[in-house]
């Protein structure tokens, strides 16, 4: 792991794990906190957003992120890279999405009835509908 290869892909997985748990997390719990303000939770999920954006980007820059990226992309392929990023990142990408979306002025209206008690209360009645009278012809 010496290898200039080896050096960048360790610190690219480190930073990608990083983003990952503690960037995602962060993410998904202002995108929570910005719904409690019914009035300003678009401003709030805002400010929270650049706040985050501004973290990521002075973290990634001391640990010379962009560097290690565009070293490991001469040795794999920047579309490697780019989806090694994607795929080790997704809570990371589901966090940063949901705040976004809180941002832009959506709240939980959004997924009004999506619930595993609707859920549950629907396959019941699918099968006792549907099932149940198939195994009894």
């Amino acid at each position: 792991m010496s290898s200039p290869q080896g050096i960048s892909e360790s610190e690219l997985k480190a930073w990608y794990g990083y983003a990952n748990e503690v960037v995602g997390t962060l993410a998904i719990g202002f995108a929570a906190t910005s719904l409690q303000f019914q009035d300003y939770s678009a401003e709030v999920a805002t400010i929270l957003w650049l706040f985050l954006m501004s973290l990521y980007v002075t973290v990634s820059y001391k640990k010379r992120i962009r560097f290690h990226q565009d070293r490991l992309a001469r040795f794999q392929g920047r579309f490697s890279v780019l989806f090694g990023a994607g795929f080790e990142g997704i809570f990371f990408l589901v966090g940063m999405t949901s705040l976004a979306v809180v941002a832009l002025g959506y709240d939980l209206t959004l997924v009004q009835g999506f619930s595993l008690k609707n859920a549950a209360e629907s396959g019941i009645d699918l099968l006792l509908v549907y099932i149940v009278p198939l195994l009894f012809t």
